[in-house]
């Protein structure tokens, strides 16, 4: 089985206070396509950093200090931020753990749902209704299917 996610020697750092800390060390695994991988850890040890790592979007003043991730064969740290961009909600998504910030809250989750099967290129929006609607049910929600709005009483 091919690895669609290699990860060597990762090594991400932050600057506190004018130095150079380091906050993962030396994590590596391989994820074979098909398969699926928990991250397990205390509050704080660093599951979601990884997460950002891989996708790219650490917070500022992090850093990736050591080693690579390769998805599907290209290096994820040296690719153009074009490249990484386009696989970003396509191929690689990061969904945070925290609730807070998982979902807009000022946006309804259908809203949610729709704008990011657009950006993934469910082109009509009955498609990316019936595409959102299997998804919420896949994950056993008991009623995914919004009632219909009545017409305003005048």
């Amino acid at each position: 089985m091919t690895d669609i996610l290699s990860v060597r020697d990762l090594g991400v750092s932050a600057m506190i206070g004018g130095a150079l800390v380091p906050v993962i060390r030396g994590l590596s695994f391989d994820l074979p396509a098909g398969r699926i991988l928990g991250l397990v850890g205390e509050s704080g040890a660093g599951k979601s950093m990884v997460g950002r790592a891989i996708a790219q979007l650490l917070p500022p003043g992090f850093a990736i200090s050591s080693g690579g991730c390769l998805f599907e064969g290209a290096d994820l740290v040296r690719m153009a931020p074009e490249a990484r961009r386009a696989l970003l909600g396509r191929a690689i998504a990061f969904i945070p753990q925290s609730p807070q910030t998982a979902l807009d809250p000022l946006l309804t989750v259908g809203q949610q749902f729709d704008e990011q099967l657009r950006h993934a290129g469910a082109a009509s929006r009955k498609e990316r209704r019936e595409r959102a609607l299997a998804m919420l049910a896949a994950v056993h929600l008991s009623d995914p299917e919004p009632p219909h709005p009545r017409p305003a009483a005048f």
